[in-house]
């Protein structure tokens, strides 16, 4: 027997490269896929915020303060939905509806007329944003063997910081040479490509929770 009393599934984990087995390298490359393009939505835009509402209507140090402070705050509620929505439509698809609706959000944000209007449809856009965050970890972990979920979450997590790094210079010589709200527009794109591909990926996996709710065995690949 195992010295160390492991399980047989801990013992092909730790024989495999990176700590993943091969059924969790399939799932793994999905979600390293789906997060790039998240990175790459992100990146377009948010580090540029601020800079994009004061040069796009003139707003204060106060004005963007107090956009700040609410953004900040609206974004904490959600968390608490997060369950709720999950057990209602699924994990996949609560991702995929509150993705979608971000992506809208974020796209109509760029052709908002004034300062309070742009800032209530990204405080929208962060809130159906954020109720995906927890959901999406939750699959993750629940799609992964226990005892690969550390390399799980780091492997898949690697994309979406490298498309962070990179697209931000992109991004900024679109708004100075194109148009000063297109990052926003293709930051709205990339996160629509994202909830595509997060639907086609993994509407067929289920977590366990969610084969319990339906009775059945094993989740599909």
């Amino acid at each position: 027997g195992d010295p160390h009393g492991a399980d047989p599934r801990i013992r092909r984990a730790r024989g495999s490269w990176s700590g993943l087995s091969r059924r969790s390298w399939r799932l793994v490359a999905r979600f390293m896929v789906t997060n790039a393009t998240n990175g790459l939505a992100i990146g377009m835009f948010a580090p540029f915020i601020v800079y994009w509402f004061h040069r796009r209507f003139g707003a204060d140090a106060v004005q963007l303060a107090t956009l700040l402070f609410f953004i900040n705050l609206v974004a904490a509620a959600p968390f608490l939905l997060a369950g709720h929505l999950a057990s209602r439509l699924g994990a996949v698809g609560a991702v995929v509806i509150t993705r979608a609706i971000s992506s809208l959000l974020l796209a109509a944000m760029a052709f908002m007329p004034n300062f309070w209007l742009a800032a209530l449809f990204y405080a929208l856009r962060t809130a159906f944003n954020t109720v995906s965050v927890p959901v999406r970890q939750s699959f993750l972990m629940g799609v992964i063997e226990p005892a690969e979920r550390a390399s799980a979450a780091g492997i898949s997590n690697f994309p979406s910081q490298a498309a962070v790094a990179a697209i931000p210079y992109f991004s900024g010589y679109l708004m100075d040479n194109v148009w000063f709200g297109l990052p926003m527009v293709g930051a709205a794109v990339f996160q629509g490509l994202n909830t595509v591909l997060y639907y086609a990926f993994f509407r067929d996996v289920r977590p366990p929770e969610e084969l319990i709710q339906n009775g059945d065995g094993e989740s599909a690949d």
